[in-house]
């Protein structure tokens, strides 16, 4: 089982993919050798309504208007869910300084008290020890208190900390168990690990097919490795019909969240020609990009590449990279 980039929503899937390094072709102008940031997210838009999925499912958002204040009050007054909405507050810094401390403190009242989000909140604290000392045991009670009061999220965590042995003993079929609870509510995350399940056959028995309707699920909702793996299974053919061309476009869309394993395919696919048309220069910008990310196969083909290079090629290689992972930054603040 692959461990959480970021806990619950965001996957790090490290696959090492197979070097192969072309000479590199000479492009006159930039527009026509790189690649930027909105050419990208054009590309990826691009057939971007799918027909044999689910309508995204939409996270539970707090009641805008309640200001800060406001939902002190209340969460002072005993008020559950408020308690819940202030810990979000100091955990994510909003109307307030960010506080971890506070926010396990607030999101433990809440709890207690039975609120299912908080329960999962805290134990995901416990499990990444923010806020509080790492603590795999406390990590298993709360997020099977949210998983048996049906949260989607507590599920998803629940069953992560069954498949890895965490705070409990492993039990793959267990881990199925739950995150098959979370992926039917619509989870993403729990509907990336049930992919993943089913894709290496723990805990429930392999089925290529199953994987990729599930990792579906997860990609159209934006869970950047879900696209990855989608992406790998057209390419590969692994219970889809090989389509390199939809492979790329499930790259692209992890590759607009700043995916490593995205990036370093990208690379891999102009240097190949496989779903794109050969470009040289472009297998370099994306390789710099990935190999920025600590990617080492992106930087092994990096320093390949690189020796095929006049000066010049280089340096522009290097600034599209530069200027596509500005506008990356530029982007990812606004939101």
């Amino acid at each position: 089982m692959k461990n959480a980039q970021h806990l619950l929503a965001t996957i790090a899937a490290i696959i090492v993919l197979a070097f192969f390094s072309v000479a590199l072709t000479n492009c006159k102008t930039r527009e026509k050798a790189g690649e930027t940031f909105e050419e990208t997210l054009t590309k990826a838009e691009q057939g971007e309504t799918d027909t044999d999925v689910e309508t995204p499912h939409k996270a539970k958002k707090s009641d805008p208007e309640k200001t800060f204040e406001e939902t002190r009050a209340k969460a002072e007054q005993g008020d559950a869910e408020a308690q819940y909405n202030l810990g979000r507050c100091y955990y994510k810094g909003e109307g307030v300084e960010k506080n971890e401390i506070e926010a396990v403190k607030w999101f433990r009242q809440s709890a207690e008290q039975g609120f299912a989000e908080a329960q999962y909140n805290l134990g995901r604290c416990h499990y990444l020890g923010e806020g509080v000392e790492k603590n795999d045991l406390e990590a298993v009670k709360w997020s099977r208190k949210a998983a048996e009061n049906a949260n989607a999220n507590g599920q998803m965590l629940y069953g992560y900390l069954w498949a890895n042995g965490e705070g409990v003993e492993k039990n793959e079929i267990e881990a199925v168990k739950w995150f098959r609870q979370s992926a039917e509510q619509g989870e993403e995350g729990g509907q990336y690990f049930l992919g993943e399940s089913y894709a290496e056959g723990k805990g429930v028995e392999k089925n290529e097919v199953e994987a990729v309707e599930w990792y579906r699920k997860a990609a159209v909702q934006g869970l950047a490795s879900a696209q990855f793996e989608l992406g790998m299974c057209y390419c590969t053919g692994k219970g889809v019909v090989k389509n390199e061309i939809e492979a790329i476009k499930w790259y692209r869309r992890a590759a607009l969240q700043g995916y490593a394993e995205s990036l370093l395919s990208l690379g891999l696919s102009y240097d190949k020609g496989e779903g794109v048309k050969k470009n040289d220069l472009l297998a370099y910008q994306w390789y710099l990009l990935a190999s920025a990310k600590g990617n080492e196969t992106a930087r092994e083909n990096v320093s390949a590449i690189e020796a095929k290079l006049t000066p010049k090629q280089r340096a522009e290689g290097q600034r599209l990279a530069t200027e596509w992972q500005a506008a990356f930054e530029k982007r990812k603040t606004k939101k």
